[in-house]
């Protein structure tokens, strides 16, 4: 009869603790209730804009809708300029009071600018600030 070896008993365990985190990561799996589609599904593109990077991104989905259907302009070093002054909706409108406080129109600027407004934040909660 052999005695089982250092490295051998190393092994053992390893496989033996591997066993054992795979069946517990099976149970808890098991045993948690999971999120169908249908109940996971944004409101609008203002929410999943928040969801997926904060009240940046929706200042960025709004300056991109606004930019893809002609109402803003960014030049080349940056700098927005605003063609048509209609916003569809309070972010937008926040964009658009954004670069009316932005001396030259920087970008960058008017992003910070338009993030820190109260109806950037508000866009994808629900909530309507009081103006």
């Amino acid at each position: 009869m052999s005695v089982m070896s250092f490295t051998q008993a190393v092994y053992v365990g390893l496989g033996a603790s591997s066993l054992v985190l795979l069946v517990g990561t099976i149970l808890v799996r098991r045993g948690t209730p999971s999120v169908r589609r249908g109940e996971a599904q944004a409101r609008n593109v203002w929410e999943m804009a928040f969801l997926a990077g904060g009240p940046g991104r929706v200042v960025d989905a709004a300056l991109a809708g606004m930019c893809e259907d002609g109402r803003l302009a960014v030049g080349g070093p940056g700098v927005v300029t605003v063609r048509q002054a209609t916003a569809q909706h309070a972010v937008e409108s926040a964009v658009l009071d954004a670069v009316a406080r932005t001396p030259g129109g920087a970008l960058a600027a008017v992003r910070a600018e338009a993030m820190r407004s109260p109806r950037s934040r508000a866009s994808a909660t629900g909530w309507r600030p009081a103006d």
